[in-house]
């Protein structure tokens, strides 16, 4: 049986990555994990689902909630280094990028960061 840092560390090393993006994350920390449901965008009725079918653990690919959802701009801060590796002048890769960036911060700003935490042991 496997606990939350176990399985983000297969996860990075299959992924070929170092550490943690600034959009993924462990929200809720897990021991003993047997059963895991995996999806894409993993709200609240996933999570009753995954209660009420006895999995231990949800893996969300755009995570609602906590860090990877606050840092969530930060991904896009990785499309200037893709840009500039493609030939894209580095100001002109930030200047295209700028708006979005500034855009998808302030967005999450009023979010509930912490919603799932206190639902976590019902």
């Amino acid at each position: 049986m496997l606990n939350t840092k176990e399985i983000m560390d297969i996860a990075l090393s299959l992924s070929g990555l170092k550490e943690t993006p600034s959009d993924s994350g462990i929200i809720v920390e897990g021991e003993n994990i047997k059963k895991v449901l995996i999806g894409v965008d993993m709200d609240t009725p996933e999570l009753l689902v995954a209660k009420e079918m006895g999995f231990d653990l949800v893996i969300s690919h755009h995570p609602k909630t906590g860090s990877p959802d606050i840092n969530f701009h930060n991904v896009m801060l990785r499309q200037i280094d893709k840009m500039v590796e493609f030939g894209v002048p580095i100001n002109k890769a930030q200047k295209a990028l700028r708006e979005k960036v500034g855009s998808i911060e302030r967005a999450s700003h009023p979010g509930n960061f912490d919603r799932f935490n206190p639902l976590q042991n019902l």
